[in-house]
């Protein structure tokens, strides 16, 4: 269940929560729970946050750096994540549908049966990122960096995949 304290300090926006953010750095925000559907928090600062089964869907996250962050089972469906840092972030069983993930960083991402139907991932960074079982059905790939990333079982839209020389996959 979430910190009532963390709640009450979100859903006052990005700015309000950075501010407390950069005086409490060290503790770990538990968002777990949350309702923040269609909330505002372009460039909010939630690194290593427990948002496990968090409601996002239609959130504007735009640059938000999500770091370390447990996103396992949230839905996230139609959020705009554009330029996210999702690094080490667990992603397990989230709800990406139709979601905006250009130029999203999501090196060494677990993204363990995520869903991704319709998810625009154009120029987005998945290096090492964990896809096992995870379904990209109609999803955007234009220019996606997929270097080591595991594919066990992952469902990946039709279109052409290719293999640079450097050895990184990327959808053309």
């Amino acid at each position: 269940m979430a910190n009532e304290e963390h709640f009450a300090l979100i859903v006052q926006g990005a700015d309000t929560w950075n501010r407390w953010w950069k005086l409490n750095p060290t503790i770990k925000a538990d968002l777990s729970n949350v309702d923040l559907r269609k909330a505002d928090l372009c460039r909010a600062i939630l690194i290593n946050a427990n948002l496990n089964k968090a409601k996002l869907n239609n959130a504007n996250m735009v640059d938000v750096n999500l770091s370390g962050a447990n996103l396992s089972e949230a839905n996230l469906s139609e959020a705009t994540l554009s330029g996210a840092n999702l690094n080490e972030a667990n992603l397990s069983k989230a709800n990406l549908n139709r979601a905006n993930l250009t130029r999203t960083i999501l090196v060494d991402t677990n993204l363990t049966e995520a869903k991704l139907v319709g998810a625009n991932l154009t120029r987005t960074i998945l290096i090492r990122a964990q896809l096992r079982r995870a379904n990209f059905t109609d999803a955007t790939l234009r220019g996606a960096n997929f270097s080591s990333v595991k594919f066990e079982s992952t469902i990946l839209p039709n279109g052409k995949l290719w293999i640079s020389k450097s050895e990184i996959l990327a959808f053309l």
